[in-house]
């Protein structure tokens, strides 16, 4: 089971060893988007039984 932060940490040390940040910036956007996008359906949800 992995945690954001530590998956973040792992990816970031991938990125310093190969020197492409590009997987943490990767990883990073489709992050945010999945929380945004829990947020959203929660809060569909929470209208939709209301």
């Amino acid at each position: 089971m992995f945690f954001p932060g530590t998956t973040i940490k792992l990816f970031e040390y991938k990125s310093n060893k190969l020197g492409a940040p590009v997987y943490l910036t990767i990883l990073s956007f489709t992050y945010l988007l999945t929380v945004i996008g829990v947020v959203y359906i929660k809060t569909l949800e929470l209208f939709l039984l209301s």
